[in-house]
């Protein structure tokens, strides 16, 4: 997820600092062969946030998780790495994905 500024709604920190946001989505596809109720939640929701998060699917179909990440270039540095976890209610899936957030300048 690159994060970018968007100059029509400019916001800054409390440091004054100008605040990089991206909205991205990950798709996640139920692999079980029955319905599940899943669950999603990130390693560092300051700088990726989980809007969906939680969520019912039936066999083999696909849902979009809606992320928001935000930060600063002083705390994003060259990257930050956030792991989100997704979990069915009955803990028969578990899983783990990666998203490197880097911030995009321009």
């Amino acid at each position: 997820v690159k994060l970018v500024q968007q100059t029509d709604k400019q916001q800054r920190n409390a440091a004054g600092q100008s605040v990089l946001r991206a909205e991205a989505c990950m798709p996640f596809r139920n692999t079980c062969a029955d319905s599940q109720c899943f669950f999603v939640r990130s390693s560092d929701p300051k700088v990726c946030a989980v809007l969906t998060r939680d969520f019912v699917l039936d066999a083999d179909q696909v849902q979009s998780v809606s992320l928001e990440c935000t930060g600063t270039l002083s705390d994003l540095g060259s990257g930050v790495d956030v792991y989100l976890f997704i979990e069915s209610e009955d803990n028969s899936v578990q899983e783990v994905r990666l998203i490197s957030v880097k911030p995009s300048i321009g």
